[in-house]
């Protein structure tokens, strides 16, 4: 990608970011670790509590409030009968690094270059745990993906944080979850609270407890399908695309109920932790957010997981938004993204100004969650993904036309751009680019203006070293010789650097 040097500010409505003080603290050795509690740094004594749920691997169509035939996500209606549900929001990256990262920022990839196997979410950034923290929140984060840990740098801002680490992809399950968040509302949250959640069911290999099996077809899912499989495998790893003659519809209808049983049961849980805030009191007054970091390919264009594409199925997710003692619900049809997010708050939450603000790249989103019929000016939807073996790619979407540049991918298709009319195809199924030229020629040549304009402003690449427990989970979740992040920002053929933090006392 160039690295030129220039600014976005004009083309993205980039707002002030927020600036803080980092809070951590130490944690427990184990697979299971935490941090320990601690008071907020500034009580306060005003403000809601705050719920941010960030479903790994969610796509938004297998919901059933968004259209899903299946009755995957009927709980979650004590959520989407109360909030604005967006029918249009994406995700900047198809997989969990960069995306959550950019919910934590507010920055795009290029921007917070946290976008590898390996990437910290170094201290320099200030980041929405942390912006709530300082303003007196007290905050707990649980995360059962082994990408957003204490080492690579999630925890920073939490009072409480729990991950996982271990060597398989036996994830512990949401309900274990759930059942950790509730009683830390119960027992240990100062109100007000925020508390964030990023349960992993939905992931390969779609861990659903045998109980609950037949919860959503009234029998467990039909065999046939295998997550890192030889056909998985060997189509995706190898490149033997001719595989994907032997992926026949029992394989493809074992995948979807796989998913769609993991979907229903985390849609289950997730609704039992808003019911158990009501029924503490706590759900009516709460700011309440429903999100995914990206979603999967189910053999859509012959492929599986994610991070191997930049099509709808990867990018569009869900954003679910309920607003303290929001009564009614409202469909918004603007395209919005996760970056989004981290502006939506400190403008909802009135969250104190940095002394020395950097550049984010999303908006507040209060004028469409309040009725307005847009969020301001028109502005673009970028998204990217930097793999060396699934896929090396960047989007924009603007003006009811997307456009994608994949400069290599699994199946060597290098490179190529791809252009789709999405008002009138948004399943992207009809490549126009040969039909537009001069259309195609003109979003490319935007395209690379928007990113050469992240050169000023983009972070230095910060890595975590990865220890052989995190490396075997990490590859037991479809990650494996992709493991080892480039280290752009020291010597050639330098190891990676491990990340420093310094720890408040």
């Amino acid at each position: 990608m160039t690295e030129a040097r220039g600014k976005l500010a004009a083309s993205l409505g980039l707002v002030a970011a927020l600036s803080l003080a980092v809070l951590t603290g130490s944690c427990d050795d184990g697979t299971s670790r935490q941090t320990a509690s601690t008071a907020p740094s500034e009580p306060r004594a005003e403000g809601p509590n705050v719920v941010l749920i960030v479903v790994d691997t969610l796509r938004a169509d297998r919901l059933s409030q968004m259209g899903y035939p299946l009755p995957t996500s009927d709980a979650l209606d004590v959520l989407a009968k109360r909030a604005s549900v967006f029918n249009a929001a994406f995700s900047p990256a198809p997989w969990t690094v960069p995306s959550v990262a950019s919910i934590f920022t507010g920055m795009l990839p290029p921007r917070h270059r946290v976008d590898a196997t390996g990437s910290a979410l170094a201290s320099d950034f200030e980041v929405l745990p942390e912006v709530l923290a300082r303003d007196g929140w007290h905050t707990a984060g649980f995360s059962y993906n082994p990408h957003v840990s204490r080492e690579a740098g999630f925890d920073q801002g939490f009072h409480h944080f729990r991950d996982v680490t271990g060597a398989t992809a036996d994830y512990p399950d949401l309900s274990e979850m759930i059942d950790e968040a509730l009683d830390w509302v119960r027992s240990s949250a100062a109100p007000p609270f925020f508390v964030y959640l990023q349960p992993m069911n939905v992931h390969g290999p779609y861990r659903v407890p045998d109980a609950r099996q037949d919860a959503l077809l009234g029998r467990a899912p039909s065999p046939g399908f295998e997550f890192r499989g030889a056909l998985m495998q060997g189509i995706l790893r190898e490149g033997r695309l001719a595989l994907r003659e032997d992926v026949t519809p029992e394989v493809t209808r074992s995948l979807d109920e796989q998913y769609d049983t993991a979907v229903r049961h985390t849609a289950d849980e997730l609704a039992r932790f808003l019911h158990g805030l009501d029924a503490a009191g706590l759900y009516d007054d709460a700011l309440v957010v429903l999100t995914a970091d990206h979603g999967e390919e189910l053999f859509d264009r012959g492929g599986f997981a994610h991070g191997y594409t930049l099509h709808r199925e990867v990018l569009r997710v869900p954003l679910l938004v309920k607003l303290p003692g929001q009564r009614s619900a409202r469909r918004i049809e603007e395209d919005v993204s996760l970056v989004d997010l981290l502006p939506t708050f400190a403008d909802l939450l009135a969250l104190s100004p940095a002394s020395d603000p950097r550049p984010v790249d999303g908006r507040s989103l209060r004028p469409l969650l309040e009725g307005a019929s847009s969020s301001g000016p028109p502005r673009p939807i970028l998204a990217q993904t930097i793999s060396p073996e699934r896929c090396d790619g960047r989007l924009l979407r603007e003006d009811g036309w997307e456009l994608m540049l994949i400069d290599r991918n699994y199946e060597n298709d290098q490179p190529r751009l791809r252009l789709y009319d999405v008002r009138r195809d948004p399943d992207e199924r009809i490549d126009r680019a040969a039909d537009e030229p001069e259309r195609a020629r003109r979003m490319l040549a935007r395209l690379e203006a928007l990113y050469d304009g992240f050169g000023e402003d983009a972070y230095p690449r910060s890595h975590y070293v990865i220890d052989t427990n995190t490396r075997q989970a990490l590859e037991a979740l479809g990650y494996s010789s992709d493991l080892d992040p480039s280290a752009e920002d020291g010597p050639e053929g330098a190891p990676p650097r491990s990340r420093v933090r310094a720890r408040k006392p």
